[in-house]
């Protein structure tokens, strides 16, 4: 009966280690499962983020051929940022150099004006992330300003739109920016995009706009 016994409780104790080495498995590869996931995670979001960054700058370059028509003619200057009635994309729409709906608000309504980096911000809804134009080329609401492209000393570096920071539910209202009161926004993985006084469109990094910085961006 001993030589049986024996060979019960070893064939227990190899079941138990047999188990035991199975769960030390199952528990790795979670862990792996798991570090992948993050790593995954992270690939698409930098994915989405750098697909956001092309959309905007698509519309940054479509918003600028508008502005280049709005300019052919009007005396080669930009429209203000605030006429008295609407503000510059409103001008845009309803002197017909922008496709898009006049009547929305005195910014009018147009897709190429929101920006696809939108976030949370009122707590009902991702909200419509829009453009501003520069103060230097087109003012205020008190101080409106109608900048010429010839007056462009540096055109190539020098901001027109950029990110802005208006966010509203549903609406695309696009406004002004400056580099100290008003500032770009820098959603686009801590940078933010920008069209030239060119007609280009670009990515700047961090706070490399801010007045002073290389390349003087908020000056004519």
């Amino acid at each position: 009966m001993k030589p049986a016994a024996n060979f019960r409780k070893h064939s227990a104790r190899k079941r138990i280690a047999v188990i035991a080495f199975t769960l030390v498995e199952l528990l790795v590869a979670i862990a792996i499962l798991a570090i992948l996931l993050v790593l995954l995670s992270s690939a698409l979001k930098a994915a989405r983020g750098a697909a956001h960054g092309a959309v905007c700058l698509r519309n940054l370059n479509q918003l600028g051929l508008a502005l280049t028509a709005y300019c052919g003619e009007n005396n080669d200057r930009f429209p203000s940022n605030w006429d008295g009635t609407r503000n510059w994309s409103g001008r845009l729409i309803v002197d017909h150099f922008l496709e898009g709906n006049p009547s929305e608000s005195a910014a009018g309504r147009s897709p190429t004006l929101g920006c696809p980096a939108q976030r949370l911000v009122s707590g009902v809804g991702p909200d419509v992330k829009t453009y501003g134009q520069s103060e230097v080329i087109g003012g205020t609401v008190g101080k409106p300003l109608t900048t010429a492209r010839s007056a462009l000393r540096n055109p190539s570096q020098t901001i027109i739109l950029g990110d802005g920071h208006f966010y509203a539910p549903g609406k695309y209202y696009a406004g002004h920016i400056n580099g100290s009161t008003t500032p770009p926004d820098k959603d686009h993985q801590g940078a933010s995009n920008f069209l030239m006084g060119d007609g280009h469109a670009e990515r700047i990094e961090n706070n490399g706009w801010l007045p002073g910085g290389s390349g003087q961006y908020w000056a004519k």
